[in-house]
């Protein structure tokens, strides 16, 4: 969906901020007037292919949603892993319709070459995800394999997998706790506002319109042919601290973290322990190599 927007964008010359995260909406099939807060999946597996080959191993099985993000994510991995080690192996790779209610023969065949493994990266997001880790608990698949995922830090995905989100490793994007920016001022007016806290979907909606509002005072104009110039490479002071939109891609030069899933001491919504973070410059690809030509 996020992808054929782009393309509307451009053809009626509006400016937009995508919630998606396909790594092509700012690549291959970037526009002038795409503009992207979210972090996207090549910052994320940044950070979570560094973490791994410190900390599990470099030998990993893929398990994806067979779609654009599944396919974005198993790409951005296999690539930063090869970068990051010379004995890097692909265990193999298994895919899921995107739809798909049930697991049972994709976690068998993961489980025949669990011992071959030391981490099982999975390319899915929302009830792809969920329902995968749901099953994955049931058959113990956690205590074969360290899962790794590029969303499960994610609220939804925290409070519908319930218990079976613990322990489950995740490139994280945003936790209300980070001390960073003005955040907690964001934390604070959003409780305030809706009693609840912010999450990744809060915050990507908020500073999306919040750098574009700053691109129109700047710009002096809502034309939308004016603003755009203006956006791309502006800094901007955000819940993040300082970013911008790279000039070559549009990009938010977003910082990212690795975090565990752990249990909570009261009810069964897992907590987002940090295990590290990666600035924003470190976590983005060179220009050259995002596929956009503007």
């Amino acid at each position: 969906v996020a992808l054929a927007i782009n393309e509307v964008a451009l053809e009626n010359e509006v400016i937009y901020t995508p919630g998606a995260a396909a790594v092509s909406i700012t690549g291959d099939n970037c526009n002038e007037y795409v503009f992207r807060f979210e972090t996207n999946t090549a910052q994320i597996a940044e950070v979570a292919s560094q973490w791994m080959v410190e900390n599990l191993g470099d030998r990993i099985h893929y398990q994806i949603a067979d779609y654009a993000y599944g396919q974005s994510v198993r790409e951005e991995v296999d690539t930063r892993m090869a970068r990051l080690s010379d004995s890097y192996e692909e265990v193999g790779t298994t895919r899921s319709d995107l739809n798909a209610q049930a697991f049972e023969s994709v976690i068998t065949q993961i489980e025949e070459n669990a011992g071959e493994m030391d981490a099982l990266v999975v390319g899915a997001t929302g009830g792809h995800l969920i329902r995968f880790l749901v099953q994955a608990t049931e058959r113990g698949l956690k205590e074969e394999v360290p899962i790794v995922t590029t969303t499960g830090s994610f609220a939804v995905v925290r409070g519908g997998a319930g218990p079976a989100a613990h322990d489950v490793y995740s490139g994280t994007r945003y936790v209300p706790s980070i001390e960073t920016g003005d955040n907690q001022s964001f934390v604070e007016a959003y409780q305030a506002e809706y009693d609840a806290l912010p999450d990744n979907f809060s915050r990507v909606g908020y500073e999306s319109v919040r750098m574009v509002a700053n691109g129109i005072q700047a710009a002096g104009s809502r034309d939308p042919t004016v603003v755009k110039d203006t956006l791309a490479g502006m800094s901007h002071d955000t819940i993040f601290g300082e970013v911008a939109f790279r000039e070559c891609d549009h990009q938010a030069s977003n910082p990212v973290w690795m975090g565990r899933n752990v249990a909570p001491e009261e009810g069964e919504v897992a907590d987002v322990e940090i295990l590290t973070r990666l600035d924003g410059q470190e976590a983005q690809p060179p220009c050259e190599d995002t596929g956009c030509t503007l």
